[in-house]
């Protein structure tokens, strides 16, 4: 401590005659930040939106819906009591925008606009506009809007890349913070490459910017600039309860996403069809060290993906991908883990022809394969859904038989996602249920519940099921299923 005070007054005392242009630096710098507010500024919209959330997969209680804001790092809402419930309630939120083009396309998040029943942008006049969505993907938190450019002054920002950053370098968050119009923050890069930040599942593509430059609540889908200005990345979310730790999405994967979506509204992925595993999470799913299992399992180092599954009916399968596989390169790419993976695969075009070099069973192979386009977080995960219903094999240890009082499982499967609007939705059935009867009949397996399906179930008619949830002293009930008049059994 007694050596730290003597540097700094040595510095005093050897900075004294350079106070006047240590002063000048200061002011050329504050010069510098106030230019870059005025420049990007009048670029940034606020958006503010009118919502409800009747989803079937929507949190199904209080505790739950707590969890998912925390994820966001978003305030827990009040519930009256006697209210109406957090899935169905009109919200109204703010988020922020930046115009990507003239033509008045404004880049956001997925989370500000998704299930937007009514949009508003307000720009850097107070001039208010209504707008309409173009394209979303959860996948990324990505989303379009659009508001009518005639006779407005649009100005859309510089874009500039991501490739390259350094943690250190300044970095400027400009948005609606709590709902603050046109707020300016300023601090740096602190991290690079951040993942596993125990945000929805449905967001599959992380490695984000770390800064510590203030983003608040409301500064969601605001740009985060470098020291000239340009635009680096996408605010995205920030850590609940801790101070100056935010993160924003590389511009370099926006710029690949907004084509697509102003395009066609979506965005189109490669996929293999496989669900995988890094090695060393592998090893120690199994109890082992690394370097033991690195050695028994004849592989060279800890780089690639492990496969744990094949989905049915896949390009993996059709390729011969196998359960253990460690995939090594991609198109002569080398892969180093899942997220790498995963990335590199969904830059693909769907149908492109390309190899993979795997490790099987100690040895090299290469594999050739056409890519499939990414059918969606369930249908990757469980394959095609029957009924608007993904099912999955119902496995109950010891443990979970006891905590639920039963002898025996129930059944060998499982509702494990409802999709959204689906006949299976409408019906009511919900995430957790299994089927305990269709069509009058008796099934306690997948199998038999097919075999029945296929027998019973007719386009355009009503189906009946009785299903339970997998609770302790639930109760069965009555699921009224009308199958659709295009629907076709594969």
């Amino acid at each position: 401590m007694k050596n730290l005070k003597n540097m700094l007054l040595v510095l005093m005392v050897v900075a004294m005659p350079a106070a006047y242009g240590q002063k000048s630096l200061l002011k050329q710098l504050e010069t510098e930040f106030i230019s870059i507010s005025e420049q990007v500024t009048p670029s940034v919209v606020e958006i503010s939106v009118e919502a409800t959330r009747p989803k079937a997969n929507a949190p199904q209680n209080r505790e739950e819906m707590e969890e998912l804001y925390r994820q966001f790092g978003l305030p827990i809402p009040e519930t009256p009591e006697g209210g109406p419930s957090p899935r169905t309630r009109p919200r109204a939120a703010t988020g922020t925008g930046f115009f990507y083009n003239t033509a008045g396309y404004i880049v956001t998040n997925n989370h500000v606009v998704e299930n937007a029943t009514k949009i508003t942008v307000q720009m850097w006049d107070g001039s208010e506009h209504d707008a309409e969505v173009v394209g979303l993907d959860p996948q990324a938190d990505i989303a379009v809007v659009k508001i009518d450019p005639k006779g407005l002054n649009v100005q859309a920002v510089e874009l500039g890349t991501s490739k390259g950053l350094k943690v250190g370098q300044f970095a400027i968050a400009v948005g609606s913070a709590r709902g603050q119009t046109g707020s300016v923050s300023y601090g740096h890069i602190s991290g690079l490459g951040r993942e596993g930040l125990g945000l929805p599942e449905s967001l599959r593509f992380q490695n984000f910017i770390q800064t510590d430059a203030a983003i608040n609540l409301g500064n969601s889908g605001g740009p985060l600039c470098n020291i000239d200005g340009d635009v680096i990345g996408v605010n995205v979310a920030i850590v609940y309860d801790a101070n100056s730790i935010g993160f924003a999405i590389p511009i370099d994967r926006v710029t690949k996403i907004v084509p697509q979506l102003i395009d066609k509204g979506s965005v189109s992925r490669g996929w293999l069809g496989v669900s995988i595993l890094d090695i060393d999470a592998q090893a120690t799913r199994e109890g082992i060290a690394l370097e033991d299992f690195i050695e028994a399992n004849d592989l060279p180092d800890e780089k690639g993906t492990l496969v744990r599954l094949v989905t049915g009916d896949g390009p993996a399968e059709a390729a011969g991908i196998e359960f253990d596989d460690v995939i090594r390169e991609v198109d002569g790419i080398p892969i180093l883990s899942s997220t790498d993976l995963i990335n590199k695969v969904s830059d693909i075009s769907p149908g492109k022809e390309t190899t993979l070099k795997v490790i099987r069973r100690g040895k090299l192979v290469t594999l050739d394969i056409t890519i499939g386009e990414f059918p969606g977080l369930m249908a990757a995960q469980y394959g095609k859904d029957i009924l608007g219903m993904h099912l999955d094999e119902l496995t109950l240890s010891a443990d979970d038989l006891k905590e639920l009082g039963l002898e025996e499982s129930p059944s060998d499967f499982f509702v494990a996602e409802v999709v959204d609007g689906s006949a299976a939705a409408e019906a009511g059935l919900r995430r957790g249920d299994y089927i305990t009867e269709i069509a009058h009949q008796e099934v306690d397996t997948r199998e038999k519940f097919m075999d029945v399906l296929e027998e019973s179930v007719r386009p355009g008619k009503t189906l009946l099921l009785r299903v339970k949830p997998l609770q302790k002293d639930a109760e069965e009930r009555k699921v009224y299923v009308k199958v659709p008049d295009s629907f076709e059994l594969e």
